[in-house]
């Protein structure tokens, strides 16, 4: 709107009306959008930092709204009180506050009762059933159905959490919700890999360790726990299991050589000092030196591989195979399972840098297989020095390893050859319905196995997740 010169020249200030109804003055000729005012933008800027302000407040002081969803801006706040995560890195993608006056109160009666306790951050991982029913409860009980036996009291009942936890705890697919507490802990309590227990003040608390790292409590006295925060959790894309969801299109591996040094400690620390077979020798691992890492970004392996997935739990539903899986034994090398569903794990695979840029473009393929000990399959190991013995060096004596998510599935354990495989076996008294792959277990088989093997026989059982690229004599 202007004055009606043409053209516009006119410079005298103009009224104008914002679609919001505020008042706007401006040259007779300007161009002006009506449908943006910086006035409410501004107002609204400062009412969110109003709340996220308040809600900071509450946080730090422990009086977090109840099942208020709280601002992105606080969950910094919130991960560095997460118990540590022993062999990856999470990070949370939704936070709610759960602070109830009726959990707090008797908390509070516990802690100035016994003020030598110490008090901890612990993660609580109940079904999204007990979830539900969790945070209806007008006061805070254990005795509901979520209590788990305890340890050496089989009489006692108690709620698991956990003070350092691993990367088994979360689901591969889904975001993992969690409770974030604080538990109280008695000083006289001590974590070692054998169970120990202590009886304080009438109320058994005992503690311990189920591997080297990954610590847990079983608390059966309720009032000593406190809920905070309903978090939900997934592994971050910092984490060496970044490729464990589809956040990207299609691209170039891209290099992710900041998780060199982890991978690094892994090759090493799943590997034996000197390393020889009747495929190949893997040298001493003092000489072990990732030079780069890369991420494979393969939507079409990812979505088939996520499919197979589908698939295997379908036919368990059919045949009701139980859920989950009974867990595969592993002693030595990677071993943490991904997915209690279908066995997943992660392994190594060793080939020739030209076969590396084949594998992360089509995938595997079984029908390419030159046959082995246990048939026609695609062999992976748990250690690298075995996978280490089928690389062939490039011309700067850079060798290729690729670290894989693999489905097991329901495993077959051959006890000697079964050189003539082209398929898994079928299993007792189900011609129509086969095991998923099989595992050469040292323990298991009878023909002096060394290493863990795994093969599979098709090949969207298998996704290649990372090429390495080191040194290695």
């Amino acid at each position: 709107v202007h004055c009606g010169e043409d053209p516009p020249e006119c410079e005298q200030d103009t009224p104008k009306i914002r679609m919001c109804g505020h008042l706007l003055k401006v040259k007779c000729c300007a161009d002006v959008n009506l449908a943006r005012c910086f006035e409410c933008e501004r107002d609204q800027q400062e009412q969110k930092i109003r709340l996220f302000q308040e809600q900071l407040r509450r946080l730090q002081s422990g009086d977090a709204e109840t099942f208020s969803q709280l601002d992105k801006g606080l969950f910094p706040e919130i991960s560095r009180r997460l118990p540590p995560c022993i062999n990856g890195t999470v990070e949370i993608t939704d936070a709610w506050g759960v602070y109830k006056k009726t959990w707090k109160e008797p908390w509070l009666r516990q802690r100035l009762q016994h003020a030598d306790a110490e008090v901890h951050h612990c993660l609580w991982f109940p079904t999204r059933e007990n979830m539900e029913a969790i945070l209806e409860w007008p006061t805070f009980d254990y005795h509901l159905g979520v209590a788990v036996p305890g340890g050496n009291y089989p009489g006692c009942k108690a709620i698991q959490m956990y003070q350092a936890f691993s990367v088994a705890q979360l689901n591969t697919r889904d975001d993992t919700q969690a409770l974030l507490c604080q538990v109280i802990v008695p000083q006289q309590t001590s974590v070692h890999r054998a169970t120990q227990r202590s009886m304080w003040h009438n109320v058994v608390l005992y503690e311990y360790s189920k591997t080297k790292e990954t610590k847990v409590v079983y608390v059966p006295n309720s009032q000593f726990i406190l809920p905070l925060y309903k978090v939900a959790l997934q592994m971050s894309h910092s984490c060496p299991l970044s490729s464990m969801r589809l956040p990207w299109k299609d691209s170039e591996p891209v290099l992710v050589n900041d998780k060199r040094h982890y991978w690094t400690e892994k090759l090493r620390s799943t590997s034996h000092p000197v390393c020889t077979g009747k495929d190949g020798r893997a040298g001493p691992t003092a000489g072990i030196h990732v030079e780069n890492v890369w991420e494979v970004r393969n939507t079409t392996l990812l979505r088939q591989f996520e499919a197979k997935r589908q698939v295997m739990l379908d036919m368990y539903k059919k045949k009701k195979v139980p859920q989950p899986l009974p867990d595969v034994v592993i002693k030595y090398g990677l071993h943490e399972r991904l997915d209690k569903n279908t066995n997943e794990f992660l392994f190594f695979h060793g080939t020739s840098s030209e076969r590396t840029s084949i594998i992360r473009e089509q995938g595997f393929d079984e029908r390419l297989a030159q046959g082995g000990l246990y048939g026609k399959g695609i062999y992976f190991a748990s250690q690298a020095c075995k996978s280490r013995q089928y690389c062939k060096p490039d011309r700067s004596g850079s060798v290729y390893l690729l670290v894989n998510r693999v489905l097991l599935g329901d495993p077959f354990y051959p006890t000697g050859w079964t050189d003539d495989t082209v398929r898994p076996p079928a299993r007792p008294g189900e011609k129509n319905f086969l095991y998923d792959s099989q595992v050469a277990s040292p323990e298991v088989s009878k023909i002096g196995q060394a290493h863990y093997e795994f093969i599979v026989y098709d090949k969207t059982q298998v996704y290649p997740a990372f090429i390495l690229q080191c040194k290695w004599p």
